[in-house]
Order: structure tokens, then C-alpha cells, then sequence
């Protein structure tokens, strides 16, 4: 398999968001995300689960106020409204719990979100030197 090739734009792009990733990383936000995501862990791995059997309307519009693919949406409890509404509140507390039951085989989430550098495709344990020049392309920065 040969390796992608890339324009010089194409690398200067990634440069670009790279040097700006690298930067928030070292920023305060950084940590309040990482506090964030650590939180929603515990919610779905701990608390969702033993509040499924009483799950109440509160509950779902906090479950999808908590969802990733959700942050786009300006009226949350709307949205959650309209999922009760369509679902039934016993329909979804019977849902979720089969489906919680059904994931109880699967590996848990680590309760501590592995570090966002970390995520990067063949980043693990790779030397940022090391990534630089795989991204840049060049062997001499």
C-alpha cells in the first residue's frame, strides 16, 4: 500500500488545524471538554442505567440534551418532548432497558476518555516529531 499524497495546500491546511489543535490543548477549554466528556461517561455508564426503571420525562430530555449528535439542535427539550410523544414514556424506558441490557457483554467506555492527542489514527505512542513529519511531510522540522 503506498502512502497518500498530498498537495502543498493540502499540507499547509493540516499545518494550519494541526498547530491550532496543539494550541487548545494547552488551554483551560481543553480541560473543561475533557471534564465534560468524563461526565457524560458516568451518566451513560452509571447513572442512565439505574434511573432506567422510573425513567421519567426529566430524564429523557436530560439524555438528549447530553447527546453529541444533539449539540446542533437550539430547542433540546422540543426535540425531547417530540420523542415522548412519539415513543410513549413506557416504550422508552423498555427500550432503553433492553438495550442497556443487551450492551452489558460489550467492553465498558474507560470512565477516564483517553487524551484527544491520543485519537489520532497511529498516534498511540508515536513521537510528536514523529507525527509532524507524517503530516507535513517533511523530515527536517
Amino acid at each position: 500500500m503506498s502512502a497518500i499524497k498530498l498537495s502543498s495546500h493540502q499540507k499547509k491546511a493540516i499545518e494550519t488545524h494541526l498547530g491550532r489543535f496543539k494550541a487548545y490543548l494547552a488551554t483551560e477549554e481543553y480541560l473543561a471538554d475533557q471534564r465534560e466528556r468524563e461526565r457524560r461517561v458516568t451518566f451513560f455508564h452509571e447513572e442512565l442505567p439505574a434511573r432506567l426503571p422510573e425513567l421519567s420525562e426529566a430524564d429523557v430530555t436530560e439524555l438528549v440534551t447530553m447527546l453529541w449528535a444533539t449539540a446542533m439542535w437550539d430547542n433540546k427539550q422540543y426535540h425531547a418532548q417530540q420523542i415522548i410523544t412519539e415513543n410513549d414514556i413506557d416504550k422508552l424506558r423498555q427500550e432503553l432497558t433492553s438495550f442497556t441490557l443487551s450492551q452489558s457483554g460489550a467492553p465498558p467506555l474507560s470512565p477516564q476518555p483517553t487524551p484527544l492527542p491520543r485519537c489520532w489514527p497511529g498516534a498511540v505512542g508515536v513521537p510528536e516529531q514523529e507525527i509532524d513529519k507524517r503530516v507535513t511531510g517533511s523530515h527536517g522540522k
